[in-house]
């Protein structure tokens, strides 16, 4: 942040102690009324009081003691010293002793913030801006509300959690804006409300970049998730497929085994009645056996003779220079020679 948002404001607040001494004078009082009386002869009885005395001296020296010591003075001093725990304590410790003292609340604020108690200090800063009696000092609530900003854009830095950080620095905005309108012209103010809105912005970029990062991621990984459930069932569908055509194959096997059983069994019972018939024919017909065997054995040897025709005509051929031509001639008829040659066969 810039040098401004270090700057803190702090007030000399000056109390009045009139009423320590006042208090010890009461206390002597009482003390002198405790005391049981005695006739001013008898001297003797005079050192019983002493003791009484130099109790209640000893009180109010400690009393005093106590005011001295936490007082708004000396915390004053250690703030100016750098001593910003000290301050703070002391502070605290005044405030605790009147709570409605809204000075003594914006003064523990303050020295809690310059010694990073940033719980603290927002805590004591809530508490003066609630005070009723600050409502009349102007300049009070704008400091108040200076530094609750610086407090809680400091709160919300370290914080991990983006809607946190968030939350805190918008807070910061509201109080620099507070202060703002009650003082037009701080320049501390503005340049640290221009600031803090300046991270918020660069903030909610951030978080859109990553929220879209994350919806990217996440559609990658349902991309992903998805292409592999498809991988998977792919590869499950191909194996039930391959498990089906296998049982379908493994059945048509079979099937075609049993229907070739079958057939070879109704070949085989064909065959066997067949034969039985042919049994009984041939015990009631053997004749008829025997000239389909004489007619098979024709068959047999027609087939055995069979040629072909080039074969055939070469035989005609043969036959035919073989021929001798038979010449009848009819009864009582004189044979005529015939012209030109003639051979008689």
């Amino acid at each position: 942040m810039p040098k401004t948002q270090e700057s803190t404001r702090l007030t000399r607040v000056y109390r009045e102690r009139y009423h320590w001494p006042l208090g010890v004078a009461l206390i002597c009082l009482v003390i002198e009324l405790l005391l049981p009386e005695s006739p001013r002869s008898r001297r003797s009885d005079a050192p019983a009081a002493a003791p009484l005395l130099q109790t209640a001296a000893l009180i109010a020296a400690l009393l005093l003691s106590r005011s001295a010591t936490a007082s708004p003075s000396s915390a004053f001093s250690d703030f100016q010293a750098g001593d910003f725990k000290a301050a703070a304590e002391e502070y605290n410790r005044l405030a605790a002793d009147k709570t409605n003292d809204y000075r003594l609340r914006y003064d523990a604020g303050t020295a809690a913030y310059r010694a990073k108690q940033l719980e603290s200090a927002q805590k004591q800063l809530d508490a003066a801006l609630n005070s009723p009696d600050i409502i009349s000092d102007l300049q009070a609530q704008e400091h108040a509300y200076y530094n609750l900003g610086n407090t809680l854009f400091r709160m919300g830095e370290p914080l991990p959690d983006p809607q946190q950080k968030e939350k805190c620095w918008q807070q910061s905005i509201e109080n620099f804006g507070r202060a703002l309108r009650l003082n037009t012209n701080d320049l501390d103010a503005k340049n640290n409300l221009a600031y803090v809105k300046q991270k918020l912005e660069e903030l909610k970029k951030q978080q859109q970049q990553q929220q879209k990062q994350n919806q990217q991621d996440q559609k990658d990984q349902k991309n992903q998730k998805d292409q592999k459930d498809q991988k998977q069932q792919n590869q499950k569908d191909q194996k039930d497929q391959q498990q089906q055509s296998a049982k379908q194959d493994q059945k048509q096997d079979q099937k075609s085994e049993q229907q070739k059983k079958d057939q070879e069994k109704a070949q085989q019972q064909q065959a066997k009645k067949d034969q039985e018939k042919k049994d009984q024919q041939a015990q009631a017909n053997p004749s008829d056996q025997r000239d389909k065997g004489e007619q098979k054995n024709d068959n047999t040897a027609m087939a055995q003779v069979q040629m072909s025709p080039q074969e055939a005509r070469q035989l005609l051929d043969a036959q035919q220079d073989d021929e001798k031509v038979l010449i009848f001639t009819p009864d009582n008829q004189p044979i005529k020679p015939q012209p030109g040659k003639f051979k008689d066969w």
